[in-house]
């Protein structure tokens, strides 16, 4: 077994022995490859640690006295493993079958289980959820996941000390409060005085665990915000709008922060704010998170917004379908082409997958092809999804290479998935953010085309 010591990009480092520090084990059961292994907060992807493919025992000062979650992967490695992490906690992690998995935590185990039964959820009652029920329905389904999980969290209260179990209370509702903003602002555009938002009367925004969920509060504002005023006319005044309903400066720096990436980022979900955002008044905002904590996480957003600018020319990406045939971009120039960025381990992904199907069914004749693009890691669990598929002609399911994947998502500015983007027949990108798949994108469109 070979030890080595980390190089430490987040903390500084103190004595090794340091009983304060958090101490981790990685085992790796696999061939060694040209890789390295990275440990980040799992929101803002701020590397905590990194070092190479192979056994490793480490130290390191975890910049937070109370419990976070932190991600652990690899670009070789498909999954990326869930880890709640504070200083003075012992860790191992094992690799093995190009997956990560937390050796004798439970508090990692239940973090996983928070973080993945929530897309199985999609998968059992997806027809449900997105189809055939009513807003009323899909809240009190997601109720119903919450009570269950807090009944698994509860039975660990003896091996997981409090700070633990706030930090999983906190994360259940995170994750299934997560998803009804998404289905309340987006998918249904309920409005905000609507009852359906009364689940966020339990939503603490000033609690430390958010820095693992920071997104709630900030739709949160955003409901309570447009209770008082009707409209939201001023980024800056919203901004303000946090500040004085926040007392934590840490938390409301990451507030701060997160919504600014959020509105370049993925600019679906923060459709009311669009229309505010002019490039000169973004760098002035910009420039005035200097003193910000995260400021970090802002410093690639100006260059951001000229990746996702509509009419600029698109990124010529190259794809294999699933007989190894090279595909580009540029093999459909005269068309239209509707680009769907997803993976077979993405829960929400797979949910749209019939509504796209069924759209393009619709368009079949038109001037226009739907290229699925996987950024699938592991080959073989896409070909093994995508075989039990039977499309119809205009569309076709393609692979980006692994090692092009995280180019294709910088080119596009894809910081999540599923993304919906649109190429002109000129090879210029139309939209780079585009709604789910529905009859009302579908007529769009039709009337474009």
């Amino acid at each position: 077994m070979r030890i080595i010591i980390f190089l430490f990009l987040f903390a500084s480092i103190t004595s090794c022995n340091n009983p304060e520090k958090a101490t981790i084990q990685i085992k790796v059961k696999e061939e060694a490859v040209n890789d390295s292994i990275f440990i980040k907060e799992l929101i803002t992807e701020r590397i905590l640690a990194k070092a190479c493919y192979c056994d490793t025992v480490l130290n390191i000062n975890i910049p937070y006295n109370y419990y976070q979650l932190f991600s652990v992967s690899s670009s070789h490695t498909e999954n990326t493993l869930v880890s709640a992490l504070k200083n003075g906690v012992n860790k191992i992690y094992q690799l093995d079958n190009q997956e990560f998995r937390s050796i004798n935590s439970p508090i990692d185990s239940l973090s996983e289980y928070l973080w993945k039964s929530t897309n199985e959820m999609f998968g059992t009652h997806g027809e449900l959820i997105f189809n055939s029920s009513t807003p009323e329905q899909v809240k009190s389904l997601f109720d119903s996941l919450i009570v269950a999980r807090d009944g698994i969290i509860i039975q660990y209260n003896h091996q997981i000390d409090k700070d633990g179990i706030n930090l999983l209370k906190n994360q259940n509702r995170f994750r299934a409060y997560s998803f009804l903003y998404y289905y309340g602002r987006n998918l249904k555009n309920i409005e905000p005085n609507s009852e359906f938002y009364s689940f966020q009367n339990s939503i603490d925004h000033e609690s430390i665990y958010n820095i693992s969920g920071p997104n709630n509060s900030i739709y949160k504002f955003e409901i309570e915000y447009l209770r008082e005023h009707g409209e939201i006319k001023d980024i800056s005044r919203f901004l303000d709008y946090i500040d004085h309903r926040t007392v934590s400066s840490l938390v409301r720096d990451l507030y701060r922060v997160i919504y600014l990436k959020g509105i370049v980022e993925s600019p679906s979900y923060w459709k009311k704010h669009q229309t505010l955002l002019d490039k000169p008044g973004f760098d002035e905002m910009i420039a005035r998170e200097s003193g910000n904590y995260y400021f970090s996480l802002l410093q690639n957003t100006n260059e951001s917004i000229s990746l996702t600018k509509k009419g600029k020319p698109a990124y010529n990406f190259k794809a294999y379908d699933q007989n190894n045939n090279q595909i580009m971009l540029s093999d459909f120039k005269g068309k239209y082409v509707f680009i769907d960025t997803w993976a077979s381990w993405c829960g929400p992904c797979i949910s749209q997958r019939p509504n796209l199907i069924k759209m393009a069914e619709e368009m079949k004749g038109k001037n226009i092809v739907f290229l699925l693009a996987s950024v699938d890691k592991n080959e073989n669990k896409w070909k093994k999804y995508i075989t039990t598929k039977d499309n119809p002609e205009n569309v076709i399911d393609v692979k980006i290479p692994a090692d092009d994947i995280d180019n294709f998502r910088d080119q596009f500015f894809i910081p999540s998935i599923p993304r919906y983007i649109l190429i002109g027949p000129d090879g210029k990108i139309i939209n780079p953010d585009l709604p789910s798949p529905s009859n009302s994108l579908k007529e769009k469109l039709t009337i474009l085309i």
